[in-house]
């Protein structure tokens, strides 16, 4: 039988050298940990964002269904104008899209949602600011000009002390500008 005659200094390196694996050791097993827990969240965020777009894909496939079906339909004619005479064979006047939306609804509709999302009354001006910073351009020789005809006639919108605001939802006082307040007192 051999015995190993270890020196003392040995052993102490043999145990520091141990202590310092453990502990680069639990570094690794902690970074792991972080690791996991961020690909949870990540999976987590993808999955949301899933949902969210397949929310939004279903209805833009309904409408893409509806015109490829009406453009089939209107394909299926061979002459422009079968089935679209009156008695005399006289073209009849084409019936106007209502599926296309106008300028001014576009308009009024941004405006709708950028006032929602501000969660406060706002002038015309910074409504309009609002409008085109989100990169829209309005399709107008007078953009300002077709905006404020566009807010005057919007049914979701209407006008409250110095701005506009969301017709029918009802603001906290907070949410009133100062302008306001000091109006009322």
């Amino acid at each position: 039988m051999t015995v190993l005659n270890l020196s003392q200094d040995f052993i102490a390196h043999l145990r520091a050298r141990h202590a310092a694996d453990q502990r680069a050791m639990q570094r690794l097993v902690d970074h792991v940990e972080r690791f996991k827990k961020k690909l949870a969240a990540d999976e987590q965020f993808i999955k949301q964002v899933e949902e969210y777009l397949e929310g939004d894909i279903r209805p833009l496939s309904d409408e893409v269904s509806t015109i490829i079906s009406r453009t089939s339909d209107a394909t299926s004619n061979s002459h422009p104008f079968a089935g679209n005479t009156n008695e005399d064979g006289v073209p009849r006047r084409k019936p106007r899209a209502k599926t296309q939306e106008s300028e001014s609804d576009r308009i009024r509709s941004i405006a709708a949602e950028v006032l929602h999302e501000a969660g406060r009354i706002l002038s015309g001006p910074e409504i309009l600011s609002r409008i085109l910073s989100t990169g829209y351009v309005i399709q107008s020789k007078s953009p300002a000009e077709l905006f404020k005809k566009a807010i005057k006639d919007a049914p979701l919108i209407e006008r409250r002390g110095p701005g506009y605001w969301l017709k029918g939802v009802e603001l906290r006082s907070a949410e009133t500008p100062k302008r306001a307040r000091k109006a009322r007192s």
